[in-house]
């Protein structure tokens, strides 16, 4: 399995598995991102990119989530 080709729940799947040990995930919205991405399934493809999973670096403010930085603690 190509990690190109990846759904949201396979994604999600892939780091509720892994990210135990490897702890590259400060925080997670996996159960949201799954519901979220059900709703974008019955959407009109808008891009290329639609309803394709991505994470976005802890370094990057975002509403709703606590942003630590990776290196520090606020």
């Amino acid at each position: 399995m190509s990690i190109f080709n990846l759904t949201v729940e396979q994604s999600a799947r892939r780091i509720r598995q892994r990210n135990p040990v490897l702890s590259a995930f400060i925080t997670t919205r996996l159960d949201d991102a799954q519901r979220e991405s059900t709703a974008r399934a019955l959407e009109p493809k808008r891009s290329a990119l639609h309803n394709v999973p991505y994470s976005l670096k802890d370094e990057w403010d975002t509403a709703g989530i606590v942003t630590t930085a990776g290196s520090y603690r606020y």
